[in-house]
């Protein structure tokens, strides 16, 4: 056997820490190291409690990880928290001022409410658009306070079927407002000018808005005085049909309106009459349609610019040849006729000689009766011009019995006795010179010079079945006139249309120019009907070059004018017959936009007028 001691030295450390159980007693052996030190707990916990402890001070060095001395107290045993500030007690709210600014704050600034529509499918309501700030340089933001709007407008919608676009279509034309921000190269206005004006028609915007970023250099924008705005304050601007010894003032349309008359003291001042809303109120009374307060300046200013636009481009047509010119409106009972015929009258178109051929609608020959005596014997009648207005309806009247709310067809007359009127009116200036008898040598000088078509003339001027050897053998009483057959005169034995026989040959720049859609079945006021922009894209008159091509080869000088155009120039022109008063509006309505003005569309759609719109004050 082995020696005891030499097992112990060869012994593992396991083995030799584990006791006997049989010598508790007996001393423990020393141990013995082999190279394995024991696990150095104490000295690891205060190695990582000072690497913990650098890295503070480390992170509290950094800028980005320092704890602000407001926030010092979040630190454990460092500065106390703050006391609370102390409560006061809350004062009572008052109750604001209805004021844009104190209101909506910047919302004036950023968003505009606007009349407008998605496409002709969609209802017309309120839009709200942002205008992007800074504006550019060349562009204005006027705050519009009034604009109008009349049938015309309405057509605006027929031309987005299919608005695939953000932008929406806005509905109006002529505005009235004041400037209330400029860009930066604009030097001809000012922040706080009264302006009025007219939008860019190619443009989808509309002038029923609360403000309206203008284009001086495709839109029109004018500057109103304070004297010009407390001249036209004193003016009547809304259209009369009064007898011819009454005042060329407001007045209501009803056949039966009675009332006071209002006389001037001092009739020579003919462009400063009395105040609109009083004598308004005094001739009309209870049956006033509509209330005319708060007609100010500035609304009237927002009424004429489109439609003076409109006649305008019309009249560019009209080949003035020793200063006469024979003329035949079909519609003049429109407001686009009723502005043809004061221009035609006015010192725009200071005339020697003029045969006026108004078609009309036989309910409107009374009050039209007036409106016409007012340039031939009335206050607008000047010595200096020869000149006839004849008055020619295209409907009989209905005698029988109409119920409320029936819808009565329109009883159009025949195209021979039709034909018979307008033939009658062409010869009526002949009584002027000296009754000569009216032959094949000087038919031209009774022939015309310019057919303005309003609201349709296929019915009538472009039917080519009037049969002239018929009405010879009648021997009508237009025939004492004649030194020959309407057969020789108008070329009866060459079919053609009515309106190629009474125009002037082309060489003397005749032309037949229309507002509406050439195609019109018959005589009608619905403006959906009258114009249709879809047809102008296959329309070879729609444009200046294709038309001018195209009146090259036809008999017969046409115009398309179913578009809009403006110009400064005759908004200037406009603004200075409106002073002088001798052009005057037949204003339908004058309304506030928020009370409701969707009941009015419809009227406006079926019926040609126009009614005058306040804009709120966003």
């Amino acid at each position: 056997m082995s020696d005891p001691k030499d097992v112990e030295e060869f012994a593992s450390p396991m083995e030799l820490s584990v006791p006997s159980p049989q010598s508790e007693n007996t001393p423990k052996p020393r141990k013995k190291s082999v190279g394995f030190a024991p696990l150095p707990e104490e000295d690891l916990k205060e190695h990582h409690k000072q690497l913990k402890k650098k890295e503070q001070e480390k992170l509290k060095s950094n800028p980005f990880h320092r704890i602000p001395p407001e926030l010092a107290y979040l630190e454990k045993n460092k500065a106390p928290a703050p006391k609370p500030l102390p409560l006061f007690e809350k004062p009572k709210p008052t109750r604001p001022r209805r004021t844009s600014t104190s209101t909506l704050g910047d919302l004036k600034r950023l968003s505009i409410k606007d009349l407008s529509v998605q496409n002709k499918e969609t209802e017309l309501n309120f839009n709200y658009p942002v205008i992007e700030r800074p504006i550019a340089a060349h562009h204005i933001i006027v705050d519009i306070k009034y604009g109008s709007l009349n049938s015309f407008d309405l057509s605006k919608i027929n031309k987005y079927l299919l608005n695939v676009s953000n932008v929406k279509v806005g509905l109006g034309y002529g505005f009235s407002g004041v400037i209330s921000e400029i860009g930066a190269t604009i030097t001809e206005f000012a922040i706080g000018d009264f302006v009025i004006g007219i939008t860019d028609p190619r443009d989808r915007k509309g002038s029923l808005s609360s403000s309206l970023l203008i284009s001086p250099n495709r839109d029109v924008l004018i500057r109103v005085e304070q004297d010009v705005l407390d001249k036209i304050d004193k003016i009547d601007i809304n259209l009369a049909f009064e007898n011819v010894e009454n005042e060329f003032e407001i007045e209501d349309d009803d056949e039966d309106g009675e009332g006071e008359e209002e006389v001037e003291e001092d009739p020579v001042e003919v462009d400063v009459p009395k105040n609109s809303v009083a004598s308004f109120k005094n001739r009309v009374g209870s049956k006033n349609p509509f209330a005319l307060d708060g007609l100010t300046a500035l609304a009237k200013l927002s009424s004429f610019q489109d439609l003076y636009c409109r006649a305008k481009q019309i009249l560019t047509h009209l080949p003035l040849q020793n200063n006469t010119a024979n003329i035949l409106i079909n519609g003049a009972d429109t407001n686009l006729g009723y502005t043809l015929i004061q221009i035609l009258n006015s010192s725009a178109y200071p005339l020697d000689k003029l045969n006026l051929i108004l078609i009309i609608q036989d309910k409107n020959l009374e009050n039209m009766s007036k409106f016409v005596d007012q340039f031939t014997k009335g206050k607008y009648y000047s010595v200096s011009t020869v000149k006839k207005i004849s008055l020619v309806t295209h409907d009989l009247a209905n005698e029988d019995i109409v119920l409320p709310n029936e819808k009565v067809p329109m009883n159009l007359k025949k195209a021979g006795y039709f034909a018979t009127q307008v033939f009658e009116a062409m010869f009526a200036i002949q009584y002027y010179d000296n009754d000569k008898l009216i032959d094949e040598t000087n038919i031209n000088d009774y022939k015309l010079d310019m057919i303005v078509d309003i609201v349709g003339s296929k019915k009538f001027f472009q039917t080519s079945g009037i049969q002239l050897d018929k009405l010879d053998e009648l021997q009508l009483p237009i025939h004492k006139h004649l030194n020959c057959s309407l057969t020789k005169l108008f070329n009866g034995k060459v079919k053609e249309p009515l309106l190629v026989k009474i125009l002037k040959p082309k060489r003397f720049g005749s032309c037949f120019v229309s507002s509406c859609k050439f195609h019109t079945k018959g005589p009608t006021y619905n403006v959906n009907t009258l114009i249709d922009h879809s047809e102008s894209v296959m329309n070879p008159w729609a444009s200046k070059w294709s038309g001018n091509l195209m009146n090259n080869l036809a008999a017969y000088s046409f115009y398309d004018e179913t578009e809009l155009r403006i110009n400064k120039d005759w908004v200037i022109e406009g603004l200075d017959l409106l002073l002088a008063n001798m052009i005057k509006f037949k204003i339908d309505h004058f309304i506030d936009w928020r009370d409701n003005f969707k009941k009015y569309l419809g009227d406006l759609r079926k019926q040609d007028g126009m009614m005058v719109i306040k804009v709120e004050d966003f």
